[in-house]
């Protein structure tokens, strides 16, 4: 049993088991952790379940350590041109994000400098998050010192980190490792900031019916934006009577929407670049049924479905312009060929809307800031057919010319890719709306 006086350190902690009614500790020193915990865990008391955490949490870490080496011997094998197309193979056999497998690629190599720290993360002490916090402190030291300082600067910066960083949430970990960084090399700020700019950059990306803004500012940036944003949410208008009874994140985020609709639609609209030859514009592809007002989900592009009185309520938005398209019984459109290498207008319209984002597997990125292009290429017979074209990102596309991924595009509108590394990936087709007004019509009567 648990001496809940003198509970055991998470260091020596393995996993709970529940074996004929009694408790035990299976006592491990090693990171090869055993199996799950045999039992529901409801009839653990409230330490025991904790000890059980800890252990789960340490096991957790050993394995994600383990990923980081593997990254990291990937990255070795990897240096130079190829570097950037391996990116793209790890993303799509992991499952994950170009984005996410190039910080998970460079946080790998990174930690290989700092091996005790890197060790504690292998033994279970440390998890993901906080080796990635350290990572980001030693590019931070490494990348502006004279290379010949780097071991010894090295060395202090993990004596200074270990071994507190073990029992530290990750925000006091961050903030402790700004201060290292400015006590170990102070001339170094200047040049993070102008780092921090260089890195800037806005992500987007949807979670069922809300969708996420990510930006990435200086510090006196971001304190533009959030006062821009204050000010305008201060505004408190009555509406019809009543009082404005949003909260004050609500109207943060109006606010913010607001500000932009007014540059899509003001009188500087027409300064904006053109994406595949039209202004910036939100799009939304909703069946006739659902504006006819039919249940049935619309699809806002680069997001995904929205339900059927938020396609309506922008699509008769008085600013909205509408673009007819015939869609099939299974939700895909119905084309025309081109002799032309470059594909005409209504083509073009079909691909953007028929794909939605990039062809690549894993990629969301939204077709109409992708390049079109033939999937086998116009100069080796290819044609300008809808069948052969398809969007794609600038990374992805120089992936598919430059490191040699092949697609094929299936009968049945899905894409496979196969790999340099011998891989297959599959990019499952685009289903749009289905219009169901002949189903909901009444029968003549006759």
């Amino acid at each position: 049993m648990i001496n809940r006086r003198n509970p055991l350190k998470a260091d020596r902690i393995g996993l709970l088991i529940k074996t004929g009614g009694l408790c035990r500790i299976l006592r491990l020193r090693s990171p090869d952790f055993v199996t799950v915990l045999s039992d529901p865990v409801a009839s653990f008391s409230g330490m025991e379940v904790l000890e059980a955490l800890i252990a789960n949490r340490r096991r957790a870490n050993v394995c994600d350590a383990e990923e980081l080496a593997l990254l990291a011997q990937l990255a070795e094998a990897n240096e130079g041109d190829d570097r950037e197309f391996i990116v793209i193979d790890i993303a799509r056999a992991l499952h994950i994000a170009d984005a996410t497998a190039s910080v998970r690629l460079h946080e790998a190599q990174t930690l290989m400098l700092v091996p005790r720290v890197f060790a504690a993360g292998r033994s279970g002490d440390l998890s993901r998050t906080k080796l990635s916090i350290v990572a980001s402190a030693v590019r931070a030291l490494t990348g502006r010192v004279a290379p010949s300082a780097v071991p010894e600067l090295l060395q202090r910066f993990e004596a200074a980190v270990l071994p507190r960083a073990i029992s530290e949430t990750p925000g006091e970990l961050r903030r402790r490792v700004q201060k290292i960084i400015a006590r170990l090399a102070p001339e170094t700020l200047a040049e993070a900031e102008r780092d921090a700019a260089a890195r800037r950059g806005v992500t987007a990306w949807a979670e069922s019916a809300q969708a996420f803004l990510e930006f990435r500012l200086t510090a006196d940036g971001a304190e533009t934006v959030m006062t821009a944003v204050d000010a305008h949410a201060a505004k408190r208008p009555d509406v019809d009577g009543q009082s404005d009874e949003r909260t004050v994140d609500q109207r943060r985020a109006d606010a913010l929407v607001e500000i932009c609709n007014r540059a899509l639609h003001g009188s500087d609209c027409t300064e904006l670049p053109m994406q595949q030859g039209r202004r910036p514009a939100v799009n939304v592809t909703v069946s006739l049924s659902a504006l006819l007002g039919a249940d049935g989900p619309g699809e806002l592009a680069g997001f995904g479905p929205i339900s059927a009185d938020l396609a309506r309520e922008l699509a008769f938005d008085p600013t909205a312009r509408w673009t007819g398209c015939v869609v099939d019984a299974e939700g895909r459109l119905i084309h025309r060929g081109s002799t032309s290498y470059r594909p005409p207008t209504a083509m073009r319209e079909y691909v953007l809307t028929r794909d939605g984002v990039c062809a690549m597997p894993g990629c969301l990125r939204t077709a109409r800031r992708c390049d079109l292009d033939h999937v086998h290429d116009w100069h080796l017979g290819g044609l300008t057919d809808a069948d052969n074209l398809q969007p794609l990102c600038r990374r992805h596309h120089h992936a598919k010319h430059d490191a040699g991924w092949q697609p094929e595009r299936l009968e049945d509108g899905s894409t496979e890719w196969l790999s340099p590394t011998g891989r297959v990936y599959r990019k499952p087709a685009t289903t749009l709306p289905i219009d169901t007004t002949a189903h909901d019509l009444d029968p003549p009567p006759f």
